[in-house]
């Protein structure tokens, strides 16, 4: 019998990313670092200059 992985999957750069880890530990870890840096990829995104709000 395998081990078994538990797996994380999420949308990055229009890229499926699926790791796995050894644990559910560590896949929550790694979704918690994922979360943190997609949150800040967007809010970088959506930022707005006054002059573009005036747009």
């Amino acid at each position: 019998m395998g081990a078994i992985l538990s797996p994380l999957a999420y949308w990055q750069d229009g890229d499926m990313k699926r790791p796995t880890f050894p644990s559910s530990e560590k896949a929550k870890e790694a979704a918690d670092l994922v979360v943190g840096r997609l949150a800040s990829a967007h809010a970088d995104v959506l930022k707005l200059t006054s002059a573009d709000r005036a747009a």
